[in-house]
């Protein structure tokens, strides 16, 4: 269902007129794949959404506490990561589950604060404790660990960016690019807490509650002509941008 009519309020700050918003969300983060479907994560509860804004399935698994990350980059295998509890789960394209809960805590993984999908069909994992970035394969045995220098000071985001490439995102020691085998690959100076988004070679930031693109190989940063107040996250998917509020609220314009 979608709320249309009382959406001028909560969006009157800016000119922009969504094409819709979804209906009662309060959500802690946002996903799209590459159909164009939006996730929300609402502590607990994941929900897809058609790209034209029809709830198409929930899922929840009170049990295991809130939802830390989603990875959407295989609509046919979605990872979903309990950092609290320790566990990792993978569903298929209609939210229900394709694996039993994966437990890190058996594997005597206690401190895994970020988690990604590989399309190598492997999963990583960042272990704040250690400081290392983990490879393993679904049977959570580790195939191979890569000792990081960074600062005291966690990593918010960890993501398979495009094939064999890896981002972790550090608000202070920035954007670190790894290969498939988590070599050090490069840094790019972007320091936001907001999670990022990249396409090709051009990453997409909010930074000051300004919105970006820098194309790190040409080392051009500009101004992108969308902006908005109050925003917590933007992903942009072919001509559209799907928007998160601070509040909760989910928008596509």
């Amino acid at each position: 269902m979608l709320l249309l009519a009382s959406a001028a309020n909560a969006w009157s700050q800016s000119e922009l007129k969504p094409k819709f918003i979804l209906d009662k969300l309060k959500a802690d983060c946002i996903a799209v794949d590459a159909q164009g479907c939006i996730y929300s994560v609402e502590n607990s509860k994941l929900s897809k959404y058609s790209p034209e804004g029809t709830l198409l399935a929930t899922f929840n698994r009170f049990s295991l506490g809130a939802i830390s990350a989603v990875d959407v980059s295989n609509s046919m295998k979605i990872m979903l990561f309990y950092k609290e509890a320790g566990t990792i789960l993978f569903l298929d394209d209609k939210l229900s589950p394709i694996t039993e809960e994966l437990s890190l805590f058996a594997k005597n993984l206690y401190a895994i604060t970020l988690a990604s999908y590989s399309t190598t069909n492997h999963i990583w994992l960042y272990d704040h404790f250690s400081k290392e970035l983990l490879t393993l394969d679904f049977r959570l045995n580790i195939i191979q660990k890569n000792r990081l220098d960074l600062e005291e000071s966690a990593p918010v985001r960890l993501a398979e960016i495009k094939e064999k490439i890896l981002l972790l995102q550090h608000p202070e020691a920035g954007l670190l690019l790894f290969d498939a085998f988590g070599t050090f690959v490069k840094k790019v100076a972007i320091f936001t807490h907001s999670p990022v988004q990249v396409i090709n070679t051009t990453i997409y930031f909010l930074e000051d509650g300004e919105y970006y693109q820098y194309d790190y190989q040409k080392l051009e940063k500009q101004r992108v002509d969308f902006q908005m107040d109050n925003v917590k996250q933007i992903i942009k998917h072919r001509d559209r941008h799907v928007v998160l509020t601070i509040a909760g609220t989910v928008a596509v314009y």
